[in-house]
């Protein structure tokens, strides 16, 4: 799984020198893999957080999030935590604590 490595540091590289960055623009900057291998990055890294989509008139583009609190910027390395329980505090505050 070394592509893995790689292609996840070629995203974050293109998309950090390209604000907007159009999906397609992306898929040319990164020869040597599938357009398929790239969009499952892209969804996999949107996912973790380190990667924010956006649908606009022309297609999906794609940025890096802001600065989280803390100052802390998402690398590929950032432990995104027990997603379970991402979901459980959720609903706690849509809800004010009550289960429905």
């Amino acid at each position: 799984m070394a592509h893995h490595g790689i292609l996840t540091k070629r995203i974050l590289d293109v998309v950090q020198h390209t604000a907007n960055c159009p999906l397609d623009a992306l898929v040319e900057q990164c020869p040597g893999f599938t357009w398929n291998q790239i969009f499952l990055e892209v969804d996999r890294m949107s996912r973790l957080g380190q990667l924010q989509l956006m649908d606009n008139r022309s297609g999906i583009c794609l940025n890096i999030p802001s600065r989280k609190a803390g100052g802390k910027a998402l690398t590929p390395e950032t432990p995104v935590g027990d997603p379970e329980q991402r979901q459980r505090k959720e609903r706690q505050r849509i809800t004010g604590g009550n289960d429905l």
